[in-house]
C-alpha cells in the first residue's frame, strides 16, 4: 500500500528540508554520475527534495508519486525556485511507462518487482537511496535488493553514507506533536521531551532534535543478465 502523506508530515518534512542541507548534500555524492543530458525520473517522488537539488544540472525530471498532496507541494516549490524542466505526473509506479536515462528511488521500491520494472525502463542507470540498517516496517532491508541484483546478474556499486537530518520544532508543544506520531527509539525524559534535544538560539526553530541516517546509495546498470529464476515478492 502506497504511503500517504497527511498535512502535518508535509511540513514536518518539508521543514527539515530547508533547515538542513541533507539533500543538498546528498545531490552533490550524487551528481558524480549523472549526465547534463540525462532525463530523469524519479519513481514516488514525494515531495521531491532531492529532485529539486538535481533538476538543474539535468536536460529534464519527472517526478511521479500517486498522492496529490505532496505532488502539489512539489509544484509550489517548483514555482518559487523558478523551474522550468521539472514536471510531476500523478501516477502508479507499478503501472507507468516512461522514458528515463536515470531513475531514482529514494525511500522506495518495495517489492524488489518494482524496482525491476522501474530498471526495465531506464537507459543509463537506476540509483536507489535506503536505509543502511535493516528494515523494521516490512519493507525490504539493503541485504535483502543486493540479494535480488545478484539474483538477477545486475551490475551495480554500493556507497555508505552518513548524513545529518534532524527535525526542527517552532514550538515545545510541536516537538510533543511530533513525538506522538513517531515515538522516539529511546524513552523520553522526565519533562516528556526526548534526550538531545537542543536549543538553538533562532526565532523561528528555537529546537532540534539531530539525527544521523546511515544510508545506502546503490548505482544499478540496467544490464541485467536474463534469469529464469522468479524472485517473488518481498516477504518480511
Amino acid at each position: 500500500m502506497a504511503f500517504t502523506w497527511d498535512q502535518q508530515q508535509i511540513d514536518w518534512y518539508r521543514q527539515a528540508s530547508d533547515f538542513g542541507s541533507f539533500h543538498q548534500d546528498l545531490a552533490l555524492l550524487l551528481l558524480p554520475y549523472l549526465k547534463k543530458e540525462d532525463v530523469l525520473c524519479d519513481w514516488g517522488a514525494g515531495l521531491g527534495r532531492l529532485s529539486l537539488e538535481l533538476a538543474p544540472h539535468l536536460a529534464r525530471v519527472t517526478c511521479i508519486d500517486s498522492d496529490p498532496a505532496v505532488l502539489e507541494a512539489l509544484e509550489e516549490e517548483k514555482k518559487k525556485r523558478s523551474m522550468t524542466n521539472l514536471e510531476t505526473v500523478r501516477a502508479d509506479a507499478g503501472s507507468l511507462r516512461a522514458d528515463c536515462d536515470v531513475s531514482l528511488m529514494v525511500f522506495f521500491g518495495t517489492p524488489p518487482a518494482l524496482m525491476f520494472r522501474c530498471l526495465s525502463q531506464t537507459r543509463r542507470l537506476l540509483i536507489r537511496i535506503m536505509n543502511e540498517e535493516e528494515s523494521k516496517k516490512g519493507r525490504e532491508s539493503l541485504s535483502d535488493v543486493e540479494k535480488a541484483l545478484q539474483e538477477r546478474g545486475c551490475p551495480y556499486e554500493k556507497r555508505l553514507i552518513q548524513l545529518e537530518f534532524g527535525q526542527p520544532f517552532l514550538s515545545l508543544q510541536d516537538v510533543r506533536r511530533y513525538l506522538d506520531a513517531y515515538p522516539p527509539d529511546a524513552p523520553a525524559g522526565p519533562d516528556g521531551l526526548p534526550a538531545g534535544l537542543e536549543q538553538t538560539g533562532r526565532e523561528d526553530y528555537p529546537y532540534y532534535l539531530p539525527k544521523k541516517k546511515q544510508l545506502a546509495a546503490l548505482f544499478i546498470r540496467p544490464d541485467c543478465r536474463e534469469n529464469p529464476q522468479d524472485i517473488g515478492a518481498f516477504k518480511p
